[in-house]
């Protein structure tokens, strides 16, 4: 889950995102999750607001997909950059993306520099495996495509499994973070993949719905004249268990 300030931040300046997780109730979510008052008993006439507060304190684990957004060589288009320059780098950066990523419902999970981390699932999105992985599929590529022979060209990083979110209480800490295997294997893959495309594992569900469509059963919105899959490729990154991934790439 995002910091919560920071989400409310970010709703006021997107007012797209995610409709029902509106800045009101993202208020009423910190004051439930204040430390401070972590002994004290809320009650919500909200039932939207109930559901997000009692997902996050439950710990309930969740399959997920996430996506890892991050602008290609952005190390060398720092360097040449003064500190004023790079804030309105990614400022402008972020204008382009964000709107992106509410547009399809997915949720910013975390903001690291260039690096966007956004999930596709509870208790943001409800959906089947298939429709979370369309959703963010969209999203990636449309992202990829607006951003193509632009300074903010990118690569990204797909995974789907299971988290979990996890809140620091022995300090006043108002975010619960994202844990899990799926959220480790993502920034490694996102350490290999390559500009202009969406790259996953060959183990995942995403691979072997793209592989179906590859031999002719079309179940997305693909056009075969912008993106084509490329081969496996090998890839040994320590605790990786996947031999390979694979990337839809922009042509």
């Amino acid at each position: 889950m995002p910091n919560l300030k920071h989400l409310i931040s970010l709703k006021r300046r997107f007012s797209t995102f995610n409709q029902d997780l509106t800045v009101g109730r993202t208020q009423q979510i910190i004051e439930a999750f204040d430390p401070s008052r972590i002994e004290k008993s809320f009650s919500f006439n909200d039932e939207k607001v109930s559901k997000y507060v009692t997902f996050f304190k439950s710990r309930e684990k969740v399959n997920a997909v996430l996506l890892f957004i991050d602008i290609t060589a952005f190390s060398l288009k720092f360097e040449s950059k003064t500190a004023d320059q790079v804030v309105d780098f990614l400022d402008n950066y972020y204008k382009r993306v964000f709107p992106i990523v509410a547009k399809h419902g997915g949720e910013i999970e975390k903001i690291i520099g260039d690096g966007i981390i956004v999930v596709f699932g509870p208790p943001f999105l409800e959906g089947t495996s298939f429709e979370l992985h369309a959703q963010a599929e969209n999203c990636a590529k449309e992202i990829l495509e607006r951003l193509s022979q632009t300074d903010f060209e990118s690569k990204i990083a797909l995974h789907y499994g299971e988290i979990m979110y996890y809140q620091n209480t022995s300090d006043e800490y108002y975010e619960y973070t994202m844990i899990g295997n799926a959220l480790t294997n993502l920034f490694r893959l996102e350490s290999v993949s390559l500009n202009n495309s969406i790259n996953f594992f060959s183990s995942t569900p995403f691979y072997y719905m793209k592989l179906v469509e590859k031999e002719g059963w079309d179940f997305s919105n693909t056009d075969r004249n912008k993106w084509e899959m490329s081969n496996l490729q090998p890839v040994n990154l320590q605790g990786v268990s996947n031999k390979y991934f694979t990337q839809l790439v922009l042509k």
